[in-house]
């Protein structure tokens, strides 16, 4: 086997039956021909950060995949869709929605640039939630991506000193941005991944939010917009 030709998911467990409907959806998922897959579990309890980097040094896949494991993955050839958008070797983040900006508030989702597609339950089973235009095909060049789901080819080391994940994925972004690594949420006619509940929250923390953006945006405060 070819040093680093695998797929490394790194899930992210918060509850032993959504982790477990999670990890039936990566075995579902088509393996391309000549790759391994190797699995790495971090606790929600745990420093996000410190976690990711001890995972990177464990493995040498060239492809990493983090995800929550609030989601399932629902599209079956989705390794080879990421082997063809990371063929180009500009692009270093992928994810299924992300933001071009970024609000004082720090929620992407409050941005009026997000792109990407996701089915979300609702009371008559899966519905696709579906953000910006593009056509199917294309990748929208973003600055920040959801962290429920990314994949990265290249590492950087994480900020230990975030505790949570959110604006610790929001950082390992910007680290990707400033080695001039392209950061990309694909236009896809079906969603890839799916939430399992209705309620939809990012592990976000008030310390890590001011800290972010005091090394980020230190020119912003809470009352510009």
């Amino acid at each position: 086997m070819k040093k680093g030709k695998r797929f490394a998911f790194f899930v992210r467990k918060s509850d032993e039956a959504r982790y477990s409907a999670c990890l039936d959806s990566l075995q579902a998922l088509r393996l391309p021909g000549g790759y391994e897959a190797e699995l790495f579990t971090l606790m929600a309890k745990e420093p996000y950060a410190v976690q990711a980097n001890k995972a990177l040094t464990l493995s040498d896949a060239k492809y990493k995949i983090y995800l929550n494991d609030d989601m399932r993955l629902v599209h079956f050839d989705l390794l080879a869709d990421l082997l063809q958008v990371f063929a180009d070797e500009s692009i270093g983040m992928v994810g299924f929605l992300g933001s071009r900006s970024l609000p004082v508030s720090g929620n992407l989702m409050e941005s009026p640039y997000v792109c990407g597609t996701v089915y979300v339950p609702s009371e008559k089973g899966l519905q696709e939630a579906r953000f910006g235009s593009g056509a199917v095909g294309e990748c929208q060049d973003v600055r920040f991506l959801a962290p429920s789901f990314f994949a990265t080819q290249g590492d950087f080391s994480w900020d230990e000193d975030y505790k949570n994940q959110y604006y610790a994925v929001l950082a390992y972004s910007r680290r990707f941005e400033q080695q001039e690594k392209r950061i990309v949420v694909p236009t896809v006619e079906k969603p890839w991944c799916a939430y399992q509940g209705r309620h939809i929250s990012f592990d976000a923390d008030e310390g890590d939010r001011k800290r972010f953006f005091a090394v980020h945006h230190a020119y912003l405060t809470d009352d510009v917009s």
